[in-house]
């Protein structure tokens, strides 16, 4: 239902706050498994790249704008306990 799914992104939005711990644990994920699987990006390309972000205090980072043009990327993020609780 959409307003159950439109509920759940504004309760995430509200209620959801990640911290820089938990951002360098996902990062440090992210890098391990392009080091044991075939990725797009190497796994030192992406050390280095989140590497620079965090010394920058993790700013937010858009598509570029030839991605942006070609994909017209448009997406939200939800915590699926809150879509499970609606």
């Amino acid at each position: 239902e959409a307003e159950a799914v439109l509920r759940a992104f504004l309760l995430t939005a509200q209620e959801w706050h990640g911290s820089t711990e938990t951002l360098r644990t996902c990062v440090h994920a992210a890098v391990r498994l392009a080091e044991q699987h075939p990725f797009p990006v190497s796994a030192l390309t992406m050390a280095a790249f989140f590497a620079k972000m965090e010394a920058q205090g993790f700013p937010a980072v858009h598509h570029s704008s030839a991605y942006a043009s070609l994909y017209r990327p448009a997406y939200r993020v939800l915590v699926r306990e809150t879509m499970e609780s609606l």
